[in-house]
């Protein structure tokens, strides 16, 4: 965010994006066929969720993007006063902005962490772009457990 330009700040503290759960695992049936498929059923238990594009860090103040390219289903402009969020952009013209702003947001840097057996890695979901490395699934297990603590709600940068 601190590398925008103010005309980009304005911009995209007027926008949210649609997060969608579904279509991230259809990402991940289309990259493992062998992947169980989710059911209409799954997918109704979480449905998307619209995000402000900029949030505010409850705990350091700072502004950042919050966007995920594997799981926004379209970009939206915020209402004037209150959600939902209402149509704005077609579904491409999203897309490759989402995906314009993750490459950049990968050009700061990225840490690709080398793992051993017994290393636990930590982040703030609040401000940390993450996605999980490709392994070979019938060579190495991966465990994953999601740990969420109660805080204060994620606060709209604008």
């Amino acid at each position: 965010y601190d590398a925008l330009e103010e005309s980009e700040r304005a911009e995209l503290g007027a926008l949210a994006s649609v997060h969608s759960w579904e279509s991230f695992m259809h990402l991940l049936e289309r990259r493992d066929p062998k992947r169980q498929k989710i059911t209409p059923a799954d997918a109704a238990k979480k449905p998307d969720v619209c995000w402000p594009l900029v949030r505010r860090h409850p705990d350091t103040g700072r502004l950042s993007l919050y966007l995920n390219p594997k799981n926004t289903r379209r970009v939206c402009r915020l209402p004037r006063s209150g959600w939902p969020a209402r149509s704005g952009r077609t579904v491409e013209e999203g897309d490759a902005m989402v995906r314009r702003l993750a490459e950049r947001v990968i050009e700061t840097g990225v840490y690709a962490h080398a793992w051993k057996k017994g290393d636990l890695v930590l982040w703030d979901n609040r401000q940390l772009l993450h996605a999980a490395s490709p392994f070979d699934a019938d060579k190495y297990q991966r465990l994953l457990f999601r740990a969420e603590f109660a805080g204060e709600a994620v606060l709209h940068g604008a």
